[in-house]
């Protein structure tokens, strides 16, 4: 193992490059810390600078009287899920949060009508972005000059004392280097890689929430996770607009059979009505049938369902639809009208992930998380628009307490304890065909429809994959597969069915469960159901 232990000293570590990191790297500069940025693959990576996908939107309350309602809607979507003080303190600052996105490279333009965003019962200003290789050129001209970074490196471990940040270990070029530093904040995205369809980079398959168990952190809401109907063909892996399904006519199979012909032509309108209303399954919805169908064609057929639209689709001028079809038929060649598009159910954000406080640092002092990789205002369902705002209020609430850990003494930590298990190669995650199975069962059986047997036997799968790594359990093979058993434990132990998650086992709602976490700490063998939100936080 080659091994440089001089002692990189910095104030905070970044990892992550997409707009969570990019933001905190910005703030850093701007207060007068000493950052070293981190990033698995190049700097403006990640899901932030995924290129099969329109403008995101970011939504910003409409004036002072709107405070109180934005954050009534945020906790109602969330189904009491989520943590109320995070969304109190997003609702107030993400709109002063805004011109941070120019700052990294990106310019953002509000758009010029006022619409709901996804799951919103308000119209609110919404802000979009796109533009991602302009935006990205800039974010690595920004890194470079201001920063010292480690393109294509993995972060192995994070050292810790008396839970306290001590510094990390990282792997870059075959290289274990050690960099000693009081704060670190993770910006590394979530865990869509970890199913075989996905809106994301293949490479997100959340290790490094396994990390930051090791390190003593908890996870929680690791259950709740967006599925998106994504365009599998003619072009895979492009994002579906949902809106558009205002103008469908129905799903339909290979041989022309229409799959939604038990329902009126009332009902049917009506389904699909509701659900051009919002992105990501949920079963709190009758709509919810859609992506149920869509999910059990495409793990029980070699094809899927193919989607048919009235022309007065592209006869719809207002801007949301305009935006869309114009980009998909520009970036994707793709006509709704005109050419043959099958769908199937893509995994997306997760909306739990690591605990932190409003200060964005998790139970371990140093250790942050901020954007996906955190569970932040998001609960059951997640809201539309709030996404990129949370991580530019997050990043920069990350920044601010670190600067109360700048230049505190650093304990002398043993290198050869501390380092002891740490190999200096990558794991293959991507070419191993046992990381290939567990994508495909995770999307069988932790996918939208999920029941006892079907996660037990994944769980079982991912234990057997697990059990020999006792040797390299600083791979990132390691850390996914951990991360994908923490997730399997919280669907498992969540019996009942809400907002995202969906047990045909158990098809109700269970008000025992309600306003309850499932979490994993560093020392927990089972799940730790807690209830963490009462009656007074609504």
């Amino acid at each position: 193992m080659r091994e440089r232990m001089e002692d990189i000293k910095t104030d905070v570590v970044i990892v992550g490059t997409g707009i969570a990191g990019l933001s905190a790297a910005y703030h850093a500069t701007k207060t007068g810390l000493k950052a070293i940025i981190v990033t698995k693959g190049r700097i403006g990576g990640g899901a932030s600078f995924f290129p099969l996908k329109a403008s995101p939107g970011i939504q910003t309350t409409g004036g002072h009287e709107d405070i109180p309602v934005f954050l009534r809607d945020i906790m109602e979507v969330a189904d009491g899920m989520n943590d109320a003080e995070l969304a109190r303190i997003y609702v107030r600052e993400s709109g002063a949060c805004i011109n941070t996105l120019n700052k990294i490279g990106f310019e953002p333009w509000l758009r010029s009508d006022k619409r709901p965003a996804c799951f919103s019962p308000h119209a609110r200003n919404i802000w979009l972005i796109n533009g991602w290789e302009k935006a990205r050129n800039k974010a690595r001209e920004y890194i470079r000059y201001n920063h010292l970074f480690f393109e294509n490196t993995q972060l192995l471990k994070v050292i810790t004392q008396d839970n306290q940040v001590q510094g990390v270990f990282i792997l870059s070029e075959g290289e274990i280097i050690r960099i000693q530093c009081s704060s670190v904040i993770l910006a590394g995205g979530g865990i869509a890689g970890l199913y075989r369809h996905n809106l994301y980079p293949s490479d997100i398959t959340g290790s490094l929430h396994s990390v930051a168990l090791d390190a003593g952190a908890s996870l929680v809401n690791m259950e709740f996770i967006q599925f998106i109907p994504g365009i599998t063909a003619p072009k895979y892996k492009v994002l579906f607009g949902e809106h558009t399904l205002k103008y469908g006519i129905s799903l339909f199979n290979e041989d022309g059979n229409d799959v939604l012909d038990e329902y009126n032509k009332e009902e049917k309108n009506a389904i699909l009505q509701e659900r051009s209303g919002y992105a990501p399954f949920s079963c709190n919805f009758k709509s919810s049938i859609i992506d149920i169908k869509l999910h059990e064609y495409s793990i029980n057929n070699s094809s899927d369902l193919m989607i048919k639209y009235s022309p007065s689709l592209y006869k719809d001028k207002d801007e949301f639809f305009s935006v869309y079809l114009n980009w998909l038929e520009k970036e994707a060649g793709i006509n709704l009208i005109n050419t043959p598009v099958t769908l199937a159910p893509f995994a997306h954000s997760c909306n739990g992930g690591i605990k932190i406080n409003t200060d964005s640092e998790s139970s371990v002092e140093g250790l942050f998380a901020v954007g996906e990789i955190s569970s932040a205002i998001e609960g059951a369902n997640r809201m539309g628009g709030n996404s990129v705002g949370a991580s530019l209020v997050y990043s920069r609430r990350a920044i601010m307490k670190s600067l109360q850990y700048k230049g505190k003494n650093l304990r002398k930590v043993s290198s050869e304890k501390e380092s002891a298990g740490l190999i200096n190669r990558e794991s293959n995650l991507h070419l191993s065909s046992d990381f290939s199975a567990l994508r495909e069962m995770m999307t069988r059986n932790a996918g939208i429809v999920r029941n006892k047997e079907g996660l037990s036997k994944t769980l079982e799968y991912v234990n057997s994959l697990i059990h020999p790594l006792h040797n390299e359990k600083h791979t990132e093979y390691y850390h996914s597969l951990r991360t994908a058993k923490s997730m399997l434990l919280a669907m498992l132990a969540r019996t009942e069915s809400r907002g995202a998650h969906y047990r045909n086992d158990y098809p109700n709602r269970d008000n025992h469960n309600y306003r309850t976490e499932i979490s994993f700490g560093k020392y927990d063998k089972e799940p730790v159901v807690k209830k963490v939100i009462t009656e007074k936080d609504f």
